[in-house]
């Protein structure tokens, strides 16, 4: 019986008459065993789950020339994108977003994409040299965020000694008449090892192949073929610097991501004839719009210790984002966090 000791009673079965039998059972508390769960892969070897694992490099981040950094990503199979206006996505991992989500850039969760639809993924698609895409839950080793899946970003490898190089990329889309610009500089001096990067975008309102549009049972007019107010302005830095040393490594990295980005009305609120009629240039951002700025300080350590080494990993950010309207502000949030990991 559950809740008692069994007990083992000998019987002799004979000619006798048969004799009452009564047995009695103790009670018994029922203890489990601890379970122990365990996500070494150095100890347990690689862990079984249902992930895949995709690791791309920055030849394939160029030559998918997206806007953003999340649409870059959206070839991958399982992975898609929620966009708002042009410049303002995030990803999507098997169906699941936002908080399920988690984005690391060297080690540090990157903060202020995963409440609203609307709130972008502030990362800039040039500064991006390797990036894993690991598609399948991971919260063992990175929290309960990475329910659905992690993207880690990846710092690139370190240059050889007395090398300076640099780069300029630039692009530019018919669709939306967006121009980028993006220059890159990297060297190693001794044990001094430094690298900048600083991103121009500027897009025009988006080009459409219509002249309609219905909303709530109305059809509403697209005029000169182009979405109102999808205009939209950004720019990034990034600096780092470090020393590389026989017990290891030390970098510091600063970086500012800036957008301000229009919203097409009939993306918020009731949208009607008046307010889709183009007022100014086709690259005029006017409200609805969004005005973010994300900062990042990020330093990263790791010293070797024998057969062992000691990572540490600090990051501060500061996100403000101000989303306006032209009757009144859809919301304004500042955050400020420190992370130890």
């Amino acid at each position: 019986m559950l809740g008692y000791r069994s007990e083992q009673v000998l019987l002799e079965i004979g000619t006798a008459p048969a004799e009452k039998l009564a047995i009695v059972l103790r009670e018994s508390a029922l203890d489990l065993q601890e379970a122990v769960i365990q996500a070494n892969p150095f100890r347990n070897g690689p862990l079984q789950f249902s992930q895949t694992v995709d690791v791309l490099d920055r030849a394939y981040m160029e030559s998918m020339q997206a806007v953003t950094f999340a649409a870059a990503l959206e070839k991958l199979p399982g992975l898609t994108t929620i966009n708002t206006g042009v410049g303002i996505s995030k990803p999507v991992i098997r169906g699941l977003s936002f908080n399920r989500i988690m984005i690391n850039d060297r080690g540090i969760k990157q903060e202020g994409q995963q409440w609203g639809a609307d709130h972008g993924l502030e990362i800039d698609p040039f500064d991006v040299e390797r990036v894993e895409v690991i598609k399948g839950p991971g919260s063992l080793i990175y929290g309960s965020d990475g329910m659905a899946g992690v993207i880690n970003l990846l710092p690139a490898a370190h240059p050889e000694k007395g090398t300076v190089r640099g780069d300029v990329i630039s692009s530019f889309r018919t669709n939306n008449d967006m121009w980028s610009t993006s220059a890159g500089i990297e060297g190693r001096e001794g044990d001094w090892v430094f690298r900048g990067r600083l991103t121009f975008q500027d897009y025009a309102d988006y080009r459409i192949p219509t002249d309609r549009f219905t909303y709530a049972g109305f059809v509403l007019p697209i005029f000169d073929g182009r979405l109102k107010n999808t205009a939209g302005r950004e720019r990034h830095f990034s600096i780092s610097n470090g020393i590389v040393k026989q017990w290891g490594e030390s970098t510091l990295t600063v970086s500012r991501f800036h957008q301000l980005a229009g919203i097409f009305p009939g993306a918020v609120g009731i949208p009607n004839s008046f307010n889709l009629q183009h007022r100014g240039g086709n690259r005029n951002i006017s409200l609805p719009q969004q005005d973010n700025t994300h900062w990042k300080v990020l330093h990263n350590t790791r010293i070797q210790l024998g057969k062992n080494w000691l990572e540490v990993d600090l990051g501060y950010q500061r996100n403000m984002r101000e989303e306006n309207s032209p009757h009144m502000c859809m919301g304004r949030h500042l955050l400020r966090r420190v992370i130890w990991l």
